[in-house]
């Protein structure tokens, strides 16, 4: 929509009049800022920067707008981005800064333009609601008498349950207990991958006590019984509302050796991994050959440490059952299945650096 309006200030503010989405994305994954900034329609920038344009939300390959003002020279767009608070260290697929496309003395000065505005989007947690659409709920975590209950308590508001997550999910209704934790389903773990609201029973019960949705905020889940106040359903939902990457967005992950009960199957954590963005490699990587392969960098390591940040190809194992020798590499981490379910369990992909193995 705004794409086709090229550098026609008055036509934008039209259409941000009429309530048109300022952070739509295309099928590239370009937001209207990504398009402005490429193309240096600086007016456009700053208005859709003050209409609530999300600044540091990724493209294609994880380019910030940024990362395209920078790359295409566009000098006035970098400095109102830097203004306004746009990230500077976030790296693209490539393991790149905006900064490592900037080669002329001008471009290197843009990029310390002082921060004047610090971009915010105060409706983003209203935003989060189904504003009195369809509901669609996935139980989990239930004994007997309160699936009954759900399922009435679901039928007097209208709502669809379902059997696992989908893009048709509102709602992820689990199990807690009396200090409000959940246990740590694989549900729920795609649940947390996928942004989606994950929320005690109470919730319906009170939507069923008022007559209408109420708000979700005050029963969405802290966390599980195993990670205990992580609030990863929060910062799942987050992400998915500021149109963050996945998860597991730049990572590889190849599947070593048994997976045994009590661990997930390998089937199981092949879907954790892919629910959460990741790339499943069906063939064992090696040192030998890592130059052949097509290495991305994980988008969320972005907060970790430096020296493991651009590493993104990982080997998943059991604790019980491997057979792997370890050896360190700036470019190939194995990983145990408790660390990968403990980095989904927290929302935190640095949980998943451990050691790296000799191949």
């Amino acid at each position: 929509m705004f794409k086709q309006l090229g550098n026609n200030l008055a036509k934008v503010q039209i259409l941000l009049t009429e309530g048109a989405n300022v952070n739509t994305k295309d099928h590239a994954g370009w937001t209207p800022l990504h398009e402005a900034c490429n193309h240096g329609y600086e007016k456009i920038a700053k208005v859709l920067l003050d209409n609530g344009a999300l600044i540091n939300t990724p493209g294609s390959e994880n380019d910030t707008a940024l990362h395209d003002a920078v790359r295409n020279g566009r000098i006035g767009c970098v400095k109102l981005l830097v203004s306004h608070g746009a990230c500077q260290t976030l790296r693209n697929a490539h393991g790149l800064m905006a900064k490592d496309y900037a080669f002329t003395d001008a471009m290197k000065e843009a990029l310390t333009t002082d921060v004047l505005v610090t971009s915010s989007t105060p409706e983003l947690q209203s935003s989060t609601y189904t504003d009195g659409g369809p509901i669609c709920i996935l139980a989990t975590a239930f004994s007997r008498d309160l699936k009954v209950e759900l399922r009435k308590l679901a039928s007097v508001i209208n709502a669809k349950i379902v059997d696992d997550v989908s893009p048709e999910v509102t709602h992820v209704v689990i199990g807690v207990n009396k200090d409000g934790l959940c246990p740590r389903t694989l549900k729920y773990l795609k649940a947390v991958l996928a942004g989606k609201w994950i929320v005690t029973l109470d919730w319906l019960r009170t939507c069923v006590e008022y007559g209408y949705q109420v708000s979700e905020e005050p029963f969405e889940v802290a966390g599980s019984t195993s990670n205990p106040f992580s609030f990863a359903p929060f910062k799942g939902r987050m992400n998915k509302l500021k149109q963050l990457p996945r998860l597991f967005d730049g990572c590889q992950f190849y599947f070593h050796g048994a997976f045994n009960s009590p661990v997930p199957t390998k089937e199981e954590l092949m879907d954790l991994v892919k629910q959460g963005g990741g790339h499943v490699l069906s063939r064992e990587p090696r040192l030998h050959t890592l130059d052949e392969l097509n290495l991305t960098v994980p988008y969320h390591a972005v907060n970790c440490d430096n020296n493991i940040s651009q590493c993104g190809l990982f080997i998943v194992y059991a604790e019980k059952t491997h057979d792997l020798t370890f050896h360190q590499h700036p470019k190939l981490c194995t990983v145990s299945v408790s660390c990968l379910m403990e980095s989904i369990a927290t929302f935190f992909l640095c949980k998943l650096y451990g050691i790296i193995p000799q191949l």
